[in-house]
C-alpha cells in the first residue's frame, strides 16, 4: 500500500478518534529516529577534459604512465 493512500482508506467519524489520529501523526513527524539516511548522491561527470585529467592522475598514481 502506498503511503499516500492511507488518507484515502481511513474513515474517521468519532472526534476523539480523530484527535488521537492527529496526535499520532504529529508525534511521528517529530520522531525522526526511524528514518535512515538516504543513499549518497552520485554525480555524473560529463566534462571530457576533466575526465582525461582524472584518468591521467589515476595512471600516474598506479605508475602506469
Amino acid at each position: 500500500m502506498a503511503t499516500s493512500s492511507i488518507f484515502h482508506n481511513i474513515r474517521i467519524t468519532d472526534p476523539e478518534e480523530a484527535r488521537r489520529f492527529l496526535a499520532a501523526c504529529e508525534a511521528s513527524e517529530q520522531d525522526q529516529s526511524w528514518r535512515r539516511p538516504g543513499r549518497p548522491v552520485t554525480t555524473v561527470n560529463t566534462d571530457r577534459e576533466r575526465m582525461r585529467r582524472m584518468v591521467e592522475l589515476a595512471l600516474k598514481k598506479q605508475g602506469l604512465e
